[in-house]
């Protein structure tokens, strides 16, 4: 009878350290996950590279200067290409590519004081239709004496002051069809300046002969072969 309760007390203590490695193995399953603290999520962002495009940054500076001041973008752009180089740190800007910025930035001033001319040139001869106009109506429809458009008819004074207003309306859209233009390419060349093009690239034209395939036989037709080079 001893025997017995010897063997199955050493079952019992042989039992107990399994029992109890399986409790805490449930234990540790059943922990909650620790939530991510705001520390941790800065860490694993900072270890995250952002890739930044130069390109749009440069555009962007770009379009906002040119909204300023029109043509400041253009000056920009120009002081970048000059000093833009290839990997073997030659200077890549052509005199054309320079000369093409600048004449572009002139070209908005150029428009822009051509426009104000017309404007006010428009302005005047509109003022001076108004003012016969109102002279007619307050003399019984005599004309002035001396005026620029005495010897018009009344009609025709109409049909100028309807021109001059249109013309108006023109030179105000023209306006902002010059500075839409001027935000356009200032956008456009920025981003074109961080396009890496091979110097090697060539694109040549010449003309050729094609076959083509009729139902009896074949014939020839005149076109031109583009060849590109890499």
């Amino acid at each position: 009878m001893s025997k017995v309760l010897i063997v199955l007390f050493l079952s019992i203590c042989s039992c107990l350290p399994a029992a109890a490695q399986s409790v805490r193995d449930s234990a540790r399953r059943q922990e909650p996950a620790r939530p991510e603290t705001r520390s941790s999520r800065q860490q694993n962002d900072t270890l995250k590279s952002k890739y930044i495009n130069p390109g749009k940054v440069a555009a962007r500076k770009a379009v906002i200067r040119s909204a300023i001041i029109p043509g400041w973008g253009q000056l920009r752009n120009y002081s970048y290409l000059v000093n833009k180089t290839d990997s073997n740190g030659r200077k890549t800007a052509r005199f054309w590519e320079k000369g093409l910025t600048l004449g572009k930035t002139a070209g908005i001033y150029v428009a822009g004081t051509l426009l104000t001319i017309a404007l006010i040139d428009n302005n005047r001869k509109y003022d001076d239709v108004i003012a016969e106009l109102r002279y007619r109506a307050a003399n019984n429809n005599q004309a002035s004496v001396g005026g620029p458009y005495s010897r018009f008819p009344q009609q025709e004074l109409f049909n100028g002051r309807d021109l001059f207003e249109r013309n108006r309306e023109i030179i105000y859209f023209s306006y902002v069809i010059t500075y839409a233009a001027n935000l356009i390419d200032t956008y456009v060349s920025a981003r074109l300046n961080y396009f890496d093009v091979d110097q090697n690239l060539q694109i040549g034209f010449r003309p050729a002969i094609i076959p083509t395939n009729q139902l009896y036989g074949y014939s020839f037709a005149p076109g031109l072969k583009v060849t590109l080079k890499l």
